[in-house]
């Protein structure tokens, strides 16, 4: 989202929270969706934004009740009909927060295939790549020579064998990843957010999110089934040959793939793709 935009959306939260507190604002989306929080929390007395530019953020609105605060609202507001649910993530992602597990990269590096496509890179080229990005670059003039397919099979080869070693050690703590996924669809993606959502006291708050849709015509705001809460146990894990789908008792998925995502798989910047 650029400045323009941001800057938008943090003046529509500042709204709500205004219209819910009984301010006298001159907004009419924002009253409707301050109607829409009544309609879902009818005990609550007080909204807070605590929106703004700390991405770490569990959401934009803190919902109050009596001095307790009872609920977390992340709002999606857009002048057009489009939501997007997906998030990218780092290939650390479940070597940094489950004991025993092992990263992405440094589990392709003890497995050895890491070191088997420079071994392939040097067999096809003629060239020992000497670091990283030489290996890159090695790889680059094989796809323009479209040569680099053999790269490509043996990464996505090993893809099962990585989704199953998550699956085990996420079983074995599926409480933990309850807790990811709900800081997960706040929007919070990066290594150090989620280390600080992890560690924040609003963080295993029930959230639900709010889209609004058309701001500037008909203004429609609804809530998104994908709304989540810390208490939400995933029933089932699955591994397949290029991620893993964990469901939960509310009936929700989220689905973690596996991509690298420059030049091709295999080369450059590994992640995790996830849709929830």
């Amino acid at each position: 989202m650029g400045t323009y935009e941001r800057d938008w959306a943090e003046q529509m939260e500042l709204d709500i929270c205004d219209a819910f507190n009984d301010q006298d604002i001159n907004n009419e989306a924002a009253h409707r969706a301050a109607d829409c929080i009544v309609a879902r929390f009818p005990q609550a007395d007080r909204l807070e934004w605590i929106g703004g530019s700390d991405y770490a953020s569990v959401g934009d609105v803190v919902v109050w009740q009596d001095n307790t605060r009872i609920a977390v609202i992340e709002v999606k507001s857009s002048r057009s009909s489009g939501k997007g649910t997906s998030a990218n993530i780092s290939q650390a992602f479940f070597g940094m927060w489950f004991d025993d597990a092992t990263g992405y990269s440094d589990w392709e590096k003890d497995d050895g295939v890491w070191a088997e496509r420079w071994d392939v890179v040097e067999q096809l080229t003629g060239s020992r790549p000497t670091n990283q990005t030489h290996y890159v670059k090695l790889c680059r003039a094989l796809k323009t020579d479209k040569k680099l397919q053999p790269i490509v099979d043996m990464t996505n080869a090993k893809k099962p064998a990585y989704c199953e070693h998550i699956r085990e050690h996420v079983s074995k703590d599926s409480k933990r990843m309850s807790h990811l996924l709900h800081i997960l669809r706040t929007g919070t993606h990066t290594i150090s957010g989620i280390k600080s959502a992890l560690e924040s006291d609003i963080s295993g708050l029930p959230r639900a999110i709010l889209i609004g849709q058309n701001i500037m015509h008909t203004s429609m705001w609804t809530w998104d089934d994908k709304s989540s809460d810390i208490d939400d146990a995933i029933i089932d894990i699955k591994s397949s040959g290029k991620g893993v789908e964990f469901t939960q008792a509310s009936g929700q998925t989220a689905r973690f793939a596996i991509h690298w995502k420059n030049v091709a798989q295999g080369v450059q910047t590994p992640c995790f793709n996830v849709w929830y």
